[in-house]
């Protein structure tokens, strides 16, 4: 037994004592505090159980948060040796491509090998800003 059903199965026990002893409002004021402890618990007892739901709710909600953080940290991450860059290169992007040097030129018009768009490529990558 919980010690608050003791006290309310000690005071049912007072309230007889008194009722014997030819006290009948000695046992009407103990019947009153035995319906306000049997009130309050039952208020008790509701708002154990509705605390419990919003626990058990934010509890899920909080799990729901964590997962989309998981998975927008893995959208967002990039894969080693790759980085996220802007869909268009910006501006200090651009500058930092026609800055490269490209060695040879065939009579006015630059063509462009792998190599040299590769360091073309990399030059605007390091002018790159982080991501948002």
């Amino acid at each position: 037994m919980t010690d608050k059903t003791e006290a309310i199965r000690t005071a049912r026990e007072v309230v007889a004592l008194l009722e014997r002893e030819g006290n009948p409002k000695a046992a009407d004021s103990v019947r009153a505090v035995i319906q306000e402890l049997e009130y309050i618990d039952g208020l008790a007892k509701e708002y154990h159980g509705k605390l419990s739901e919003y626990v058990q709710h934010f509890d899920q909600k909080e799990e729901e948060l964590r997962q989309r953080e998981a998975h927008l940290s893995a959208r967002q991450a990039a894969p080693d040796g790759w980085r996220l860059v802007p869909a268009e290169p910006t501006t200090e992007m651009t500058k930092a491509g026609g800055d490269v040097e490209v060695e040879g030129d065939f009579g006015g018009e630059q063509v462009l090998f792998g190599s040299e768009v590769k360091q073309i490529y990399a030059a605007m990558l390091s002018a790159a800003p982080p991501p948002p």
